[in-house]
């Protein structure tokens, strides 16, 4: 071989190893920031930034930590579920080797919203005798608001008597910790704890009479007029002055409450109530990569979430 291949070929070996130096070294930069963001309390400008590091070098090492720690963010303190399961989704399927990807398997279960509450979402539900054609409900999740100094999420509740209005109230819903509690003065009342596993068991008072609430199944499959709905929890209340008697509600994650039915000591479950039509909103996130400011340091541009409706009707 010639010097000036020789030459040639050691030139091609440096800017390699050049190449592969600014690769770690902008992977380092872009995760650090993120890291650097987390620590000042900026959860959404975080969460752009560790998804962006992920998209921009998905080959990396630390795209799976990345991504992981989006989804912790989002979790733990956006509280959008939905946005967190997808980034456990995503470390899982892209790489189902890392430590990480064990580590989102077991996140993945706190992460399904088995009634969410927020603004876009509407339920119609109906009696399952005639399919909402004597009893018929259209709840509707108008936003949030203030209530006694608290803010609360609003649903908007119409009941039918056939074609006939017969109500028309609104109901608000807070959160305490993990249990969704629906806002009454006199009697706030716990709704659900989340996540919803097996076994977990709740009171509250209805009508002056104290209930038992219990998990009792999950992962079902429930088919309703709206469809058929997969990984389904069942919550059974018990009064405990009427006890063998009890009611079952069925939630599907991501949409709410899909089925409810009555049973007696060995008798079978009856149908009373399901889910008719539903619209959940759908959400993007846009990540804008880092450009330079005026300052010359980079900085991540965030667009929140943009809500867009999807009908769901059988």
């Amino acid at each position: 071989m010639k010097r000036w291949q020789w030459y040639a070929l050691g030139g091609l070996y440096v800017l390699m190893v050049l190449l592969i130096y600014l690769v770690i070294h902008n992977v380092r930069f872009y995760f650090g920031y993120g890291k650097e963001l987390e620590s000042k309390k900026q959860v959404w400008d975080a969460v752009e930034q560790y998804v962006t590091t992920a998209e921009k070098f998905p080959s990396s090492t630390v795209a799976p930590e990345a991504r992981y720690r989006a989804a912790e963010l989002l979790r733990e303190k956006v509280k959008d579920y939905g946005l967190a399961l997808y980034q456990y989704e995503l470390i899982i399927t892209s790489y189902p080797e890392s430590k990480h990807a064990k580590l989102a398997v077991g996140q993945r279960e706190y992460c399904y919203d088995f009634m969410p509450v927020v603004a876009g979402h509407f339920w119609a539900e109906g009696d399952s005798q005639t399919g909402g054609q004597n009893y018929r409900a259209e709840i509707v999740s108008v936003g949030k608001s203030k209530v006694a100094g608290r803010d609360v999420e609003v649903l908007q509740r119409k009941v039918f008597a056939g074609k006939q209005v017969v109500s028309n109230t609104r109901e608000y819903y807070y959160f305490e910790g993990k249990s969704l509690v629906r806002h009454d003065t006199a009697n706030p009342q716990t709704v659900m704890i989340q996540p919803l596993l097996l076994d977990t068991q709740w009171f509250a008072r209805q009508m002056g009479q104290e209930v038992v609430f219990t998990v009792v199944a999950r992962g079902l499959n429930i088919t309703v007029r709206a469809g058929t709905f997969t990984k389904c929890a069942k919550i059974r209340q018990e009064y405990k002055s009427l006890p063998g008697s009890w009611r079952y509600d069925y939630y599907a994650p991501g949409v709410g409450r899909i089925l409810t039915t009555t049973a007696a000591g060995k008798m079978p479950e009856t149908r009373m109530t399901e889910l008719l039509t539903y619209r959940v909103p759908k959400k993007v996130v846009r990540v804008i990569k880092p450009v330079k400011n005026k300052s010359g340091k980079s900085q991540t541009h965030v667009k929140k979430p943009v809500k867009k409706s999807v009908n769901k009707k059988k």
